[in-house]
């Protein structure tokens, strides 16, 4: 009754994010979602919102901007703490099978009340089908006002297919240290190393090569600085550096006579060099909040191309700079309503098409009568820009929709959404949410020889359903309903070979909770998918269509004492065979094939 109702708006933001930690352990992510959005809007400077929508957004497709910036802002907001920073957390496009718990936040990360001074050690180990290796190890102390985190990450597997091998291994390096209860540096250094053949999963796989491997190489370095001028008032700041090489290989047959036919080696290898600074201001009150901020990008590429070892083409291929401000506003009125408002402005130079500024408006209202609904709606523009690390400070989202999806570089979107979400009886959760994105996507087009950059139109229409219910304290159950329509120009497809495909997903789950620390969970996931396939231009598209059922099953065991977690979990049991593609071609939601896996958690 003492507290100002600045703190008050605090607490209610902790409440909210821990309540959405609970349901993203019962599986019930989107209801999880929701109460990250609504800790986020009702205090922006809380890291702890910021880590649980990061943690949320692990479990959609193309979010992985979305989710690493997240981490990013939960990072620079977070006090001294012992909670472990995963290397691989901070990374997109990994490639790891969904569902394996590699990319799960470790199991022990809460909000402390108090700190003391001490270390910790996370052990991971997992194995399993399809030659499936992997380990993580973490150290993080505590020590007065410094706080350090020491990781390693790898993972190995030969995947589903013939040339679907993937390695990887990650160094993450963490030092935090607060000079005054007001100011926070942090630095971060990342090291990581990929070797993989042709990962993609495609219906048709047109571009499929059996020869073909990828190798990728990333030195970043991270430097943040936090300042709290009132409890109202707080900046921040962030400066990225990224030095990436990665190159592809694989072998060409060239048919030089009637009778003979001559195999080429083609290698590609390219260096991304860039770096990139911002600065952002949190103003909070007690119905206003404004996040207002800058950024500057600077990078540069160079490709050099070879054939049997001799090099062909060395070029520089671009060389851009993004300058960007935004300001977003959020004020309440009445109590109950939120409305943001907001207005970016990106200058382009030397991106895929010519320099460009455009100014992105955004809209956004959440309405909480005092029924246990939340009804939302939002209206944006995004331009998707080189990102270095593909992280950004600014708001990843404007009233629950998502702003940042993983698109190619320059490309201009719309998004249209609206959402409702009730609860019930206290036991049971239910919503539903729709939205659309228009998009103009810039592409290499060729005409009687000449070379030009054009823009494709796209559209996707996107639907979720759920309905979540606890019907006593250790037993879960959810069902939802997903649709995803992707609309592709004829004469463009992209690297997931669409031209338009009509994707269903009810996925159904129980998971039970028993006070001894045992843990199950059965999921059954219905799928029905139908669409155009391939590359119209040069081998004509292909019709395909297949429904079909997946169930997966989980087994857990928590040590006493919070000592680790043992798990065994079988993706696609009855080992479904169907012809499916992810709209993230890159990162697989189901099993292709039975797939068993064993994971184990000690932290000390």
């Amino acid at each position: 009754m003492y507290r100002s109702r600045l703190l008050l708006d605090e607490d209610r933001a902790v409440r909210s994010a821990s309540l959405a930690r609970v349901y993203s352990d019962l599986g019930f992510q989107q209801a999880a979602l929701v109460e990250g959005w609504k800790s986020v809007s009702v205090d922006p400077a809380n890291y702890s919102a910021h880590r649980v929508l990061a943690d949320s957004y692990a479990a959609l497709p193309r979010h992985e901007i979305a989710r690493i910036s997240e981490l990013l802002q939960a990072q620079l907001l977070q006090p001294i703490n012992i909670n472990p920073v995963q290397p691989q957390l901070a990374f997109t496009d990994l490639g790891i099978l969904s569902g394996t718990g590699l990319l799960s936040p470790a199991f022990n990360e809460y909000s402390a009340l108090f700190e003391r001074n001490r270390l910790s050690l996370l052990a991971t180990g997992i194995a399993g089908s399809h030659h499936t290796l992997g380990d993580e190890l973490v150290l993080s102390g505590v020590l007065g006002p410094y706080s350090f985190s020491l990781g390693q990450f790898h993972y190995e597997t030969e995947g589903f297919g013939e040339n679907n091998d993937l390695a990887l291994d990650i160094v993450n390096a963490f030092a935090q240290f607060s000079p005054t209860s007001r100011t926070s540096i942090q630095v971060e250094g990342r090291w990581t190393r990929r070797d993989e053949g042709y990962l993609p999963l495609l219906v048709v796989p047109d571009s499929f090569q059996p020869t073909f491997s990828f190798e990728q190489d990333t030195d970043s370095v991270r430097v943040g600085v936090r300042h709290e001028f009132s409890p109202g008032s707080i900046a921040l700041g962030s400066f990225i550096y990224q030095d990436q090489r990665f190159g592809d290989a694989f072998t060409e047959a060239f048919e030089v006579d009637v009778d003979e036919t001559v195999e080429v080696d083609i290698d590609s290898q390219t260096r991304v060099r860039g770096w990139t600074g911002e600065l952002q201001h949190l103003y909070r009150a007690a119905r206003l909040s404004n996040v207002a901020g800058t950024s500057y990008l600077n990078f540069d590429r160079t490709v050099t191309e070879r054939e049997d070892g001799l090099v062909t083409r060395s070029r520089r291929v671009a060389g851009a700079q993004h300058a960007g401000v935004y300001d977003y506003v959020q004020f309440y009125a009445p109590r109950n309503v939120a409305w943001t408002t907001g207005l970016s402005l990106d200058i382009v130079q030397g991106g895929p098409l010519e320099d460009r500024i455009q100014a992105n408006p955004k809209f956004g209202v959440v309405w909480t009568p005092p029924t246990g609904t939340t009804i939302r709606a939002a209206a944006l523009r995004t331009l998707k820009r080189e990102l270095v690390s593909n992280q950004t400070l600014e708001p990843t989202q404007v009233a629950g929709f998502n702003q940042f999806f993983d698109d190619g570089d320059s490309t201009s979107a719309w998004r249209f959404g609206i959402g409702l979400d009730q609860k019930l009886f206290g036991q049971i959760l239910v919503g539903g949410e729709w939205s659309r994105r228009d998009l103009d996507v810039p592409f290499l087009s060729t005409f009687l020889s000449k070379t030009t950059m054009s823009e494709a139109q796209w559209r996707e229409d996107m639907a979720r359903a759920y309905v979540y219910w606890t019907p006593n304290p250790w037993v879960a159950l959810r069902a939802e309903y997903q649709y995803e329509e992707l609309e592709r120009s004829l004469n463009f497809v992209g690297m997931e070979r669409v031209a338009n495909v009509h994707t269903h997903r009810v996925p159904v789950g129980l998971r039970v909770f028993h006070p001894s620390g045992l843990t199950g969970e059965v999921l059954a996931t219905w799928v029905n998918q139908r669409g155009s396939f391939g590359e119209p231009v040069s081998e004509g598209l292909t019709t395909a269509q297949d429904e079909f059922l997946v169930v997966d099953l989980g087994l857990g065991y928590r040590l006493p004492k919070r000592f680790g977690f043992v798990s065994l979990m079988v993706r696609n049991l009855f080992d479904e065979r169907f012809r499916f593609q992810d709209s993230d071609v890159l990162n697989s939601s189901l099993a292709r094939e039975r797939t068993v896996l064993g994971r184990v958690t000690l932290a000390f």
